[in-house]
């Protein structure tokens, strides 16, 4: 705040009623999450600060992998879906994002529930939400993705993600989880697509409609 705003007076000027009994920059109250959304000075100061800091930790992990030798793509904040992470993302070469439809409310713990929605009564949201990482020239991996058992619709998932990943010109699709069995499972679990045979066929599409070609990008 001393490096933005340079002298208390200031500070009050942007800040009104919250920084009335401030008489120096020590005196700011910490602040709290809750802050993050509040629509006003404060607010945009805390995610101005917040977005440096990830920018900066991203920029750290980057350098550090690249001077230990590692010569593949470094990325993060794959669940930032808010306008501010394009900031983030910006100079880090490529994009990974994750997203689900009907997510669990507690795995499969006795009484856990999931939305028996389709993927399409919110104009396919999952999508969207990828969908609004995308950055021009620049490769975007979808790291998870999935419509999640045991909702009723996971059918679409080929087409609520593949189809539309391959429209939009996306680099990248890996399904979460386990698309094959590697270890013994007697039953069909949430997320693993090893012992479900909605997903396996799911991912049949998925290999047309994206890696093969059969939908092209728009």
């Amino acid at each position: 705040l001393k490096a933005k705003y340079g002298t208390v007076d200031n500070l009050k000027k942007a800040w009104g009623n919250l920084a009335s009994d401030v008489t120096d920059f020590s005196q700011v109250p910490l602040f709290k999450v809750e802050y993050r959304l509040q629509k006003d000075a404060r607010g945009t100061d805390i995610l101005e600060y917040v977005t440096q800091l990830e920018t900066e930790m991203l920029r750290w992990y980057r350098d550090t992998a690249k001077a230990a030798g590692f010569k593949g793509q470094v990325a993060n904040y794959d669940m930032g879906q808010s306008l501010r992470y394009s900031v983030v993302r910006k100079d880090a070469g490529v994009i990974f994002m994750h997203a689900y439809h009907a997510h669990p409310s507690n795995y499969t713990v006795k009484g856990s529930t999931i939305d028996q929605s389709s993927s399409f009564n919110n104009a396919s949201l999952i999508f969207r939400g990828l969908n609004s990482a995308h950055q021009i020239n620049t490769p975007i991996v979808v790291t998870e993705y999935g419509n999640v058992f045991w909702n009723q619709y996971r059918y679409e998932q080929s087409f609520a993600n593949g189809a539309y990943a391959a429209l939009n010109g996306f680099d990248g699709l890996t399904f979460f989880a386990q698309p094959i069995a590697v270890t013994p499972s007697t039953r069909m679990h949430p997320f693993s697509g090893m012992k479900d045979p909605i997903i396996q066929a799911n991912e049949f599409l998925t290999s047309y409609m994206f890696c093969r070609g059969d939908v092209s990008t728009a």
